[in-house]
This record gives structure tokens, C-alpha cells and sequence, in this order.
């Protein structure tokens, strides 16, 4: 069988330019010159008889043959990187991209990463954050944490921990709302996280109350800033009670009422059904493991 495929430089050309964004960070990436990158895609698209970049704009933009071109590309490069890691034995070396969201990564994940490290010392992690939807195509990211009901389109995905809400507020508040009950809640400041204006409304429909506008109040960019402010007394918070657990156990915040609702979601760690290694294996195990000893430590 004879292959007519486009030269393997123009095809690595393409991908580096699409994934940073820019030629000349692709040439720095590749250790050419933008205009050495530039060569390399204007070959390709005679090769391919196509136009695969929108000229003009600022920014960079893939035509339609653009963007199904890479879609395969990316999957491509990603996995031959895999197998040649894996068979080299270079795959304990690289490091994981781990995406996440900044309240769960900052107040869950960060605390108990030295139990990772422990383990794996020469498994290297970078975390980001992002509320963006999962596009596993277009990034770098080995794997995500993300919240939902565990369906991601040509993905795999494990449970971690459900989600679920309950008030807190600064521990000399608790005697007071415990008096007045949850009714009271009318009385008090309500503090909420953008990214979750529902959680309030749920757990209060949970506990059958009523006149308690469970809008009101003050709303804060992350939850961690809306614990923050209940922390210093600002008000009481809706929170996601697997986040907050370590901060009432160490009398930075109470929790006033017993009544904890599920959200109806968890947060699972997600990962491309393309792309896999034994480090993915391993972090993965290890996410399983510490949110199955945090859950038993709840009960």
C-alpha cells in the first residue's frame, strides 16, 4: 500500500503552531524560526490543496480543514509521544497536566498532594485551573477534575467525592443560629459563590424553609472567598462540605445546622479515552484511594 501523506516536519510544524497559539512560539518550541514555521505550514497546504489558517486577524484561526486537520493531528502526536515514552521507559520522567477547578484544587487537592509525592516522588504534576468545558483535542491536560454526573464525551471518568451542601459560618455564630433555628437565616447575610448560585435555594427547599430568600445576600467569584468571608464572621456560607471539612475541624469554621443536602453531583477525575499512561494509572489509583480514606473519615 503506498501512503501519500504530508511531510512529517510541516504536519509537527502545524500542530505546535495550532497548540501555542502563535508561529513564533511554536518556533521556539521546535528550536526554529517563525519564519522556518511559517515555511513549513505554506508547504503543507500546497501538499494538501487547502488553506488551513485565516490570514489577517490578530489572533490565529484555523479554516474548516484547519480544525478537522488537527483534531487528528493532536490525537496522533499525543500517542505516538505515549507509546515512545512508555516503551523508552521515559514515561516515569514526564510530568502530568492536571486540570482543575481552583476551589476544589486549592482547598482538597493541594493539602493532600504530599501524600502523592510521597508515593511517587519522580512523578513531577502541574495543576491548573479552569472552569473552561472539557477539550481534551485542543490542550495538554492528561487529565481533569471535574464536577457533573460523570458523562464527558470520549471520556473516562472515576468518582472522587459527592457533593454535598451544608451552612458554615464563624464558630461564635453557631450558639446564636442554633437559638433562632434555620428561619433565622432571614436575619443573617447570606454569602454565595458565583460559579453556584443554586446551592442556597437547594438546601433550603431541603429543609422545608420558607422566607428565606435564598438569593439575597452578598456573592463572592470562588467559594473559597465566600468560606474566607464566613471565616471573618461576614456571614454564613453555602458550602461544599468535602471542601470545608478541614477548616471545622480546625475551628476556623462551624457548622451550624446537621441538615446536609446532596447536590445531585460528584466530582470525578476525568481523562481522554485516546490517551492513557502508567502515570495517569497511578495518579488516578491514588485520587481513588485518598477520596475513599476522606469519605470513611465523614462517616
Amino acid at each position: 500500500m503506498s501512503w501519500k501523506l504530508p511531510p512529517l516536519p510541516t504536519l509537527k510544524a502545524f500542530e505546535s503552531t495550532v497548540r501555542c497559539g502563535t508561529m513564533v512560539e511554536a518556533g521556539d518550541e521546535l528550536c526554529i524560526s517563525q519564519v522556518a514555521i511559517s515555511k513549513q505550514v505554506a508547504k503543507l497546504e500546497r501538499a494538501l490543496h487547502t488553506t488551513l489558517f485565516l490570514r489577517g486577524g490578530k489572533r490565529l484561526q484555523l479554516t474548516p480543514d484547519g480544525d478537522k486537520l488537527y483534531l487528528v493531528v493532536s490525537r496522533i502526536f499525543h500517542e505516538l509521544q505515549t507509546v515512545s515514552e512508555d516503551i523508552s521507559g521515559q514515561d516515569q520522567l514526564r510530568g502530568l497536566n492536571i486540570c482543575g477547578y481552583s476551589n476544589f484544587t486549592m482547598r482538597w487537592l493541594v493539602p493532600r498532594l504530599w501524600h502523592f509525592r510521597k508515593k511517587h516522588p519522580l512523578v513531577d504534576i502541574c495543576l491548573t485551573s479552569s472552569l473552561e468545558d472539557l477539550d481534551f483535542e485542543r490542550s495538554n491536560y492528561d487529565g481533569a477534575i471535574r464536577s457533573g454526573d460523570g458523562k464527558w464525551p470520549k471520556c473516562h471518568a472515576v468518582e472522587l467525592v459527592p457533593i454535598e451542601l451544608i451552612p458554615v459560618c464563624h464558630p461564635n455564630l453557631v450558639k446564636e443560629l442554633q437559638e433562632i433555628g434555620v428561619q433565622g437565616l432571614s436575619e443573617k447575610t447570606l454569602l454565595h459563590s458565583v460559579a453556584r448560585p443554586n446551592d442556597w435555594h437547594l438546601w433550603l427547599t431541603a429543609s422545608k424553609t420558607r422566607d428565606v430568600d435564598p438569593f439575597s445576600g452578598i456573592k463572592f467569584d470562588n467559594g473559597s472567598m465566600a468560606y474566607q468571608a464566613s471565616a471573618e464572621g461576614l456571614g454564613v456560607s453555602i458550602a461544599q462540605k468535602v471542601l470545608i471539612m478541614d477548616d471545622v475541624l480546625c475551628g476556623r469554621l462551624a457548622i451550624p445546622f446537621d441538615l446536609s443536602v446532596s447536590s445531585g453531583e460528584s466530582y470525578w477525575f476525568v481523562w481522554p479515552e485516546t490517551r492513557g499512561s502508567s502515570k495517569i494509572s497511578v495518579f488516578r489509583n491514588w485520587l481513588q484511594e485518598d477520596a475513599k480514606n476522606v469519605r470513611g473519615a465523614e462517616c
